[in-house]
């Protein structure tokens, strides 16, 4: 009795396992039932950003929680964030210089602390 209890658990995990990959792998992994649209930032020449803050974000696992921190910053004027899901980097580029206790505060909202790169 005890064999087929352990065996009906064993089935159910790879179930749920499954189910979850395959969730992941259409939908991004943080809840979201569709990934976010990129937030387009009209300037992206480099040139016209005199400022660059450097961040780490640890709590980023997957293309969708990198699109959320790049929205999250984009959608301040004259910023233009990227980001880096395999060093978890976020560059902030911006023309005035950078309110950066706001930049933290507004990725903390959106679920994402992070802390500055010195």
């Amino acid at each position: 009795m005890a064999t087929i209890i352990i065996f009906a658990l064993i089935v159910l995990g790879v179930i749920f396992g499954l189910s979850r990959m395959r969730k992941e792998k259409t939908s991004g992994c943080c809840a979201s039932s569709s990934l976010e649209k990129e937030v387009k930032v009209s300037d992206r020449h480099l040139d016209h950003y005199p400022y660059k803050t450097l961040f780490v974000c640890e709590d980023m696992i997957c293309e969708n929680c990198t699109r959320h921190v790049a929205n999250t910053l984009n959608k301040f004027d004259d910023t233009y964030a990227t980001v880096n899901l395999q060093s978890k980097q976020v560059t902030v580029y911006t023309k005035q210089k950078p309110d950066v206790p706001a930049l933290q505060r507004a990725l903390s909202q959106a679920g994402y602390p992070a802390r500055l790169m010195h």
